[in-house]
């Protein structure tokens, strides 16, 4: 399930309905954060936010082929909730 909170966020519920362990991998493509208004590109900060607390944990994703990727590791009847914010970069080394 996914639901775009605003233009620069959205939030992805991922769940395992089943006893095996799944290793998934979330895709967001590069296009739909598209440009600044300065021709500066976007990145994409990735969060796991627990559903039994409220906490929120930064996690690390990465941009490859115009595809920001993030590993999710479940177990058996888990899920857990992401949130994707997009982010300026600002400067080169930070999309690196």
């Amino acid at each position: 399930q996914t639901r775009r909170l605003s233009p620069d966020t959205a939030l992805v519920f991922i769940s395992n309905q089943e006893e095996a362990k799944r290793d998934v991998v979330l895709q967001a493509d590069g296009s739909l954060w598209g440009k600044a208004a300065d021709g500066d590109a976007y990145g994409v900060q990735f969060q796991f936010l627990s559903l039994d607390d409220g906490s929120v944990k930064p996690a690390a994703g990465e941009c490859r082929d115009g595809q920001w990727i993030l590993p999710v590791k479940l177990t058996a009847y888990d899920s857990c909730m992401v949130m994707l914010q997009r982010v300026p970069f600002v400067n080169n080394e930070q999309e690196k």
